[in-house]
Formats: structure tokens, sequence, C-alpha cells
């Protein structure tokens, strides 16, 4: 069972319950003070005190784990936001039922007056508002909170039930489980590869978008590395495992998730911090209001009040409200700026963004390669050499290879029949057209079939340089052309990564390339520096080594590859069209696919905490001016003591003035800083 999804629902009950009973009991509490004759009469009083004892008594079971919490802090000197709580609401609950007691006493003996006077003494209302109010804020939290245990769940299903596996050379249906290191895999078309290994016999192409969010197939072949997660697509393969159980790349992806997620608190840490400097602070001045008072002479059950009065008070149940108002306020303005949030905390770390870590694919460029450059060697021109460059790559499953057919079909142009078709795993294929035979791949296979290739090395060069990858083709002994194909940049990624940087936000990139395509890539884009040839905890790991050095971390990235990142980051974010479970992994989603949105969230960022300090101020200013009336400070001169109304009426002016503040978020003005359409 969904743990989050049962936490969500018992938080909603605890509110629902609270709701259904604070709302009549503070209109119960209200009655005798604004009817006077109610007031005055021998049971208005002792019929309001009673209704106003049972129907908090609901509120406070359902909400019970503020007290385990509030004293267990207290029990290890660590006073948070519910220690707060809870010795306010025990304060009001112990001195309101007192109160309960005199009146019935004085209704005994019929003595109105002093039932009238204690019957200002019931915070029962008190009470309820406080512990309503903060389950409200923790409802809020919940509703943003990352459901990421879905991702873990998709991600085991990657693993199959049922291996077939060769023991003895006779084949055998195994349980996933019971593979071991050694083992013979066999994996037809079609099937998932279940644990890693070396591939022994045959070649293949394999679908590698679940584990790397490239969805064109990749060319495994003989003695090449299969991970994990991946589909076999077009033939039977046999392959050696050498990581079994939880040793394959996808157990040791599960494996960091897990142990991120056993760690993880939704607990709004700005507010924690501030909870614990006034908890501390109201709980002397608490102490110090009693003790002025029995050292002046009053009585001891005045003095009580006035500490017990200060408590009360002092409980700025709209604090619970303040983070969480201004996070879905920022949520919901940061959707219509093309950003989906779906961790609250994110909008409170923003703001403190150091480093943005990038993947290549599908983030800075576009996640579809194209044609860049032709250049032809011979007599053909270029629409020539596509055509014949298309017709044989047709056939082909590599991911780069549909690059060139898609680019002859835009163009216009009509592939031609290709005969005699052979593939050479990991160099390229052949094929006849019109009866001359023609080579299509890496300059080894020109040169295994006598075609020299001097006269592109330079071309190749240049090309291999600035990230590129170079199709050569030739015929009848004579290179005829080369075709690079490359994944382009996306429009604005330059833009977004220079405004990055202008922030003061060192930009990293992480990618699979060689170091030489990835420098030339790092100089394209102005990336401050790049690292390649990470695997997924090699990933997780660097980022751990940066946020060691203080570094915040945001993390854009696609694929399960990525998935380690993203929950070790502080701010995972994925992209919109990517893979699912990189999805449901982040912290926010860049619906628009575009870069640019993860710069205006940061800006959001820094709205959305600027707000939250303001709601702080709002949450605590009018309990902090009613300090000095529970604390009996104009008493001698004015009389002036606490009310259970004034306390009323100053937790709901604080919420209300936390709520309209936080609707200041939607006037969030989102900068256009670049064209995208440019």
């Amino acid at each position: 069972m969904n743990t989050s999804h049962v936490r969500d629902n018992h938080i909603q009950k605890r509110l629902l319950v609270s709701l259904v009973f604070s709302v009549p009991l503070s209109f119960i509490s209200m009655i005798p003070i604004f009817f006077t004759k109610c007031a005055v009469s021998e049971s208005g009083i002792l019929l309001s005190a009673l209704l106003q004892f049972i129907l908090v008594i609901p509120i406070v079971t359902v909400n019970r784990r503020y007290f385990k919490s509030g004293f267990t802090a207290l029990a290890r000197r660590q006073a948070n936001m519910h220690s707060l709580i809870t010795v306010s609401v025990s304060a009001s609950l112990a001195y309101g039922t007192a109160a309960l007691c005199r009146i019935v006493f004085a209704f005994i003996k019929t003595d109105m007056e002093t039932a009238a006077l204690y019957f200002r003494d019931l915070y029962f209302v008190s009470a309820a508002i406080i512990l309503t109010l903060v389950t409200l804020g923790h409802f809020f939290e919940t509703r943003t909170t990352r459901q990421k245990s879905n991702a873990i769940e998709k991600l085991k299903l990657l693993k199959p039930d049922t291996i077939h596996v060769f023991r003895d050379r006779v084949e055998q249906l195994v349980n996933y489980g019971d593979i071991h290191v050694g083992d013979i895999v066999l994996v037809k078309p079609g099937e998932r590869i279940p644990v890693d290994g070396i591939i022994l016999e045959g070649s293949t192409f394999v679908n590698a978008s679940a584990v790397s969010g490239n969805s064109v197939p990749v060319e495994k072949k003989s003695g090449d590395r299969i991970e994990s997660g991946t589909v076999n697509l077009s033939s039977s393969i046999f392959f050696s495992v050498d990581r079994a159980g939880k040793e394959t790349t996808l157990s040791r992806i599960i494996g960091i998730i897990e142990d991120k997620m056993s760690g993880c608190e939704s607990l709004s840490k700005f507010t924690a911090k501030i909870s614990s400097i006034f908890v501390n602070l109201v709980l002397l001045i608490a102490i110090c209001a009693a003790s002025v008072w029995l050292f002046a002479g009053a009585p001891i059950e005045f003095a009580l009040r006035c500490g017990i009065s200060v408590l009360i008070i002092a409980c700025p149940c709209a604090l619970a409200l303040a983070a969480p108002l201004a996070n879905i306020a920022g949520i919901r303005k940061a959707k219509t700026t093309g950003v989906r949030v779906k961790s609250s905390g994110s909008m409170e770390i923003a703001h403190t963004v150091t480093t943005v870590i990038l993947d290549k694919k599908g983030i800075i460029t576009a996640g579809k390669p194209r044609v860049t450059d032709i250049v032809s060697l011979s007599v053909l021109d270029h629409n020539e050499l596509l055509t014949i460059a298309a017709s044989i790559e047709k056939y082909s499953l590599y991911s780069l290879s549909t690059a060139i057919t898609d680019e002859a079909v835009k163009s216009g142009l009509n592939l031609v029949p290709v005969e005699q078709y052979h593939a050479w795993p990991g160099k390229g294929m052949d094929g006849t057209i019109n009866g001359k035979k023609y080579f299509a791949g890496s300059p080894l296979l020109l040169q295994e079939n006598g075609i020299p290739t001097d006269a592109m090395e330079s071309d190749i060069a240049l090309f291999s340089s600035n990230g590129k990858t170079p199709f050569c083709f030739g015929s009848e002994g004579k290179p005829i052309g080369i075709i690079a194909v490359a994944d382009v940049i996306k429009s604005g990624s330059r833009e977004a990564i220079a405004e990055l940087k202008a922030m003061g936000i060192e930009v990293i990139l992480l990618t699979g390339d060689n170091q030489r395509t990835a420098e030339g890539f790092r100089r394209e884009t102005g990336i401050s520096r790049v690292f390649s040839g990470l695997g997924p905890e090699e990933r997780s790991d660097f980022i751990r080594t940066l946020q060691s050095s203080r570094k915040i971390i945001a993390m854009i990235g696609d694929g399960i590859h990525n998935l380690p990142a993203l929950f070790t980051a502080d701010i995972g974010i994925a992209i919109g069209n990517g893979n699912e479970i990189a999805i449901d992994s982040a912290d926010l989603i860049l619906l628009r696919n575009d870069l640019h949105d993860a710069v205006t969230f940061l800006h959001l960022g820094k709205a959305a905490m600027k707000n939250i300090r303001q709601n702080i101020f709002l949450a605590v200013i009018y309990n902090l001016l009613c300090i000095p009336v529970a604390a009996g400070l104009f008493y001698p001169h004015w009389g002036w003591t606490l009310t259970p109304m004034i306390t009323a009426l100053a937790m709901t002016v604080s919420s209300l003035s936390v709520l309209f503040n936080s609707l200041r978020m939607y006037f969030f003005k989102e900068e256009v800083r670049y064209d995208k359409d440019h």
C-alpha cells in the first residue's frame, strides 16, 4: 500500500473532523457574549461551557500526534513549533477545564456572578482554532509533497518475472531472483534486458529510452555491454551475466532512490528555524510574567493565568500557513509560466540555488538528431548524395541514421531501391543502387573495402570536435562524401545558460559523450564546466561532493540514468516530454521543455521566499502585540486582561493577513529575456 496515499487520507480526515467540530464550537462560544440575556441566565453559561468542552474533545483526539511530537522535542530540549502548539493547547485545555469545574460548582451554588467570571476563562475555542489552522497548514503541505514512491514502483516493473537461461546446455525458464553471475541468458526481440552483462553472440538494436531518455535505438554487438531495463528490438542475443540481483544497474538505481527517500522531509526549513527561536522566547516570557506577578504579591491563580495566557496568545497558528500558502500561490503561478511544481519545498530552496547541473539530450538539445552538414567529395551534388545516403540508411535502426532519412524526406527527395543490402555491426552497411555498390558508415568500413579516407580526415576531425557524428560514404574505390549528424541545441538554450550565469549560478554539464566532444559542446553553449562518462551512481556522488562544499544544486535531467541525481539534488527538474519515471521523480517539470522556464522558476522562488518572510511577520505580529495584554502589563492601570475572544480575533486576523499576502504571488510577472521564436 502506498504510505504517502494513506498519510494524505489521514490528514484529510483530521482536517475534516477539526473543521466540523471547530465551527459550531466557535459559534457556541460567542452566543453568551453577543446575547446578554443568555449570558446571565442560569443555564446559558453552563450549557455553553459543557458544549465547548464536548466539542473540543474530538479535535484534540484526532490531532494528538502534535502532543507526542511536541513533548518529545521538549524532553530532548529541542523546542520546535510542535512544542509551542503542545504547550499552548495543553495550557488552554487545562485552564479551560479548571474554569469549567469552577462554573459547575458556582452553578450548584447558584453563584452566577462567579460563573460569569470564569466563563471568560474558557479557552477551548483557542485550542480548537490552533489545532485546526495548524492541520490546515499541514494539509496544504501534503497536497504538494512529491509522490516519488510511484517512481520506484514503476522502476520495479522493469524487472521481468522470469528469464530464459542456458544451464548445462539446456534452456530453462528461471525466476528473476535465481539468476547468478556467469549464467548465459537468452533475450528475444521485444523482451526487456533483465540483468547486466556482456553480449556473447548476436547483434541487435536496443531501446534504451527507459534508462537513458534517448528514444532512438542503439546498436549492440558481440563484446558490448548491455544494461538492465533496456529493451531488445531486432534480434535474439546471448549474453553472459556479470551483475545480478542488487548489483544490476537498475537495482542500484532503485537502492539509491530508496535511501534518499528515507531521509526526505517536507517541513519548511525556514519556518522551522524561526519557530525554534520563537518558542524559546515565548516560554521565557511566560515564565517571567508569572514570576513577576508572584513577586509582586498577586494571587497564585492570577500569576498562573498571566503565564498561561502568554502561551495561549503567543501560539502563531498562522505560522503553519505562512509557508504553505505562499508555496501554493507560487506553485499555481509557476504553472502559468510553464512549470509544474510537485514539491512545495522546492519553492523555498530555489532562491538559494548556487549550481545548476544539466543533462544534454532533450534538455539543452532538441533530443532528436538532424543533419547539420553535407560535404560532397565527388561529382554528386548535395541532393544526389543525400538521396543515395538516405536510401541506404533507411534500412538501419541506428539512432542517427533516421536523421539522414528524415532530412531527405524533408527536402522532398525520392528514395531509390537498394539491392543486396548488408549490415556490418559497429561499422555501417553497404548496398547496391542501379548496379553500383555503395558503402556507408565509419572510415574503418571504407578502408576495409579499399576506399581511402585521407581526403575525409580534416572534415571528420572538425565535425567530431564540434560534437557531430560524421557518416562516410564511398563507392567504386573512391570516397564520395560525408554527412554530419548532431543533436542540435534548442533555441533559447544558450540565452538561458547565459542568464543563469548572470544570476551568479554555476552551470555544469553531465554527458555520456567523450571528453573531446563534450568540451566542444561546452564552448558552443557557454557552460561553465563539463564532465563526461559519468554513470548513474557517479552522477549522484558528484552532486553529493558539491553539496558537501555547501553548494545548493538544481539538477535538470531525463531518463532513468539521471534518477539518482534527481533525487540527490536539492531540486530535481524533469522535462514534460521526457521519461515517465523521471517525471514522477522530479520536484518540478518544465512543461514547455524550455530551459528558460527553469530560470523563471528560480526568479519566482526568490519572490516566494520574500512572500514567506512577510507571511511569517504577519503570522506573529498580532500575537506579539497581544502578549503584553496577556502578561498583565496593562492590568494595574486599565484592568485589561486576555479573553478568549481577543485570542480568537488575533488568530483570525493573522491568518487572513497571511492568506491575502500570499495571493499577491499571482501578480508575479514573468520576465521575457529573449525571443523564444528567434
